[in-house]
This record gives C-alpha cells, sequence and structure tokens, in this order.
C-alpha cells in the first residue's frame, strides 16, 4: 500500500472499494483472480485498483465499457462522489477518455473532440452537443444507430432451442470440508430459450449474472448440469468428432475479450485464414 497502511486495514479499504465499485459478495471475490471473474468484475476491480490510494488526478480510459447500464451508472455516481468528497479540499480531476457520447454529456464539464490524433473541437459540453462546429463532431453527433426491427414470420424455423439449461462450476469450501469435497455454485439456473431463423434475440443482464455462460453452454463450449440443446432440431450432444467442423462452421462466436481469445503466437492473417480453411 502506498498509504503505509497495515495489510489487515489494506484488506478492509480494498474489500468497501470494491463494493462500492458494484461487485458482489466483495469480501468473498477478494480472494479470486482474474480469471475468475467476469469481463465486467474485472474492469471494477481496475476502477477500485486506480482509486484505492485517493489520486488527485484520475486517467480514465474508457472505464465503463464492459459495464452493464445499472453498474455504469454507479461507477460515475462514485467518480463524481469522490470529486465532491468535502473531506478531500484538493478535490480530484478526471480525464476521460471515451467514445461514449451519453457518457460524456452527464458526466463531464467540458469536452474536446479528437480525429486522426488532432483536436479538431473543444468546448463546454453544452456548447459542442448544441452547436458542433468541425464535421467530424457533426458526423459523430449524428451517428447514433437505428434500425427498422421486422417481425419474424411465424413459420420461420427454429434454429436453436434450448431447455432447461443449468450450469455448474464447483467451489472451494471453507475450512477442513474443502479437503475432501467441493462446493458447488449455480452460474445458469433452468434457462429455456429459443432463436428462428433470421432473429436477433437480445440476452440482457448485469455483469456476473450468466449471460456470457450461457452463450458457451449454447455453443457446446460449457458442460450444463441438466438439460437439452438442439441445433437444426439436432442435439448438440449427438454431434460426433468428426462432424464438429460442420457444426462449428455453422456456429461461431464473437467472444466478449479478443485480447485473450485471439492467439499471440499468430498473425491476424493466419488467424483468419485456418477459420476460412477449416470451411
Amino acid at each position: 500500500m502506498h498509504d503505509g497502511v497495515s495489510a489487515t486495514e489494506a484488506r478492509k479499504r480494498a474489500v468497501a472499494l470494491l463494493g462500492r465499485t458494484g461487485i458482489i459478495e466483495p469480501g468473498k471475490r477478494v480472494n479470486s483472480y482474474p480469471h475468475q471473474l467476469s469481463g465486467g468484475q474485472r474492469q471494477r476491480a481496475m476502477i477500485a485498483m486506480a482509486l484505492v490510494c485517493r489520486p488527485r488526478l484520475l486517467l480514465a480510459d474508457e472505464p465503463t465499457t464492459a459495464l452493464d447500464v445499472t453498474i455504469r451508472a454507479q461507477i460515475v455516481d462514485l467518480l463524481l462522489e469522490l470529486q465532491r468528497d468535502e473531506a478531500d479540499k484538493r478535490g480530484m480531476a478526471v480525464l476521460l477518455i471515451t467514445h461514449d457520447l451519453n457518457l460524456v454529456r452527464h458526466f463531464a464539464q467540458r469536452i474536446a473532440v479528437m480525429e486522426r490524433g488532432v483536436l479538431v473541437e473543444s468546448g463546454t459540453v453544452e456548447q459542442v452537443f448544441e452547436s458542433p462546429q468541425h464535421p467530424y463532431t457533426q458526423r459523430l453527433l449524428a451517428s447514433r444507430p437505428e434500425r427498422t426491427v421486422v417481425p419474424v414470420l411465424p413459420i420461420s424455423p427454429v434454429l436453436l432451442e434450448a431447455r432447461d439449461v443449468s450450469v455448474d462450476f464447483r467451489t472451494k469450501l471453507p475450512g477442513f470440508n474443502g479437503w475432501f469435497r467441493s462446493g458447488r455454485f449455480r452460474a445458469v439456473a433452468d434457462a429455456s430459450v429459443s432463436v428462428r431463423q433470421g432473429e436477433t434475440l437480445g440476452i440482457v443482464g448485469e455483469s456476473g449474472s450468466g449471460k456470457s455462460t450461457l452463450a458457451m453452454a449454447l455453443l457446446g463450449l460449457q458442460r450444463t448440469a441438466h438439460g437439452e440443446i438442439e441445433f437444426q432440431g439436432r442435439a448438440l450432444g449427438s454431434y460426433r468428432s468428426a462432424e464438429q467442423t460442420a457444426l462449428r462452421s455453422n456456429m461461431q462466436v464473437v467472444f466478449q475479450d479478443p485480447f485473450s481469445s485471439l492467439s499471440p503466437r499468430q498473425t491476424i492473417e493466419r488467424i483468419v485464414w485456418r477459420c476460412i480453411a477449416r470451411r
């Protein structure tokens, strides 16, 4: 600790700050390794690490990218609270780096717009949002995606169907019991989903709610405790090893964290080429 406090006090402060950043059961999660946390939980831990010593200047580079809407609001409120902290008369300054225009609008007093390494426009948030001067700023403010959602026909065939899918993870029991048996954490409980051809199904929930675990189970990449999963009318468990390549060609995934998903030993060309060569 840079503050020179004891290990006991440092742990208490770490647990308290993890809780303030929105991590559930911070007293338990403080003993977890990064790979045991979701992407949003890891980002909250990074925020807690930056705030623990109460810095005078905080450079926040995309601090809420992996967070859901409710936790994002909590993080923004936390940063604002630290800035207004009466116990610290200095007041913390924040340099917020983000592509989230809505976050800037509700958090910052001033905004600077950058294009290709050049600051092309700056001013108060009200000035820039209400009367943008530079063409790039005007394009940014007009770039909100829009889509006309067309209902899927009832006769469209069901492509993916899952019934009562549950996923469990082993956990270490405290004390003497942990030597002989493991506990169980249910990450997904009795989930049933159905996706028709041409349909988009949005699965929404807070970080750590089980969204990614459910997706991995639907792909057949995560063992399930019970439940049935069918793709194009056929159970995933019935595919033999020789048929896995054809299955993977028809079920693809965009992972949440590209840094841990792409092999550092291969070029992007080879990674993409291997996907093409396997078809």
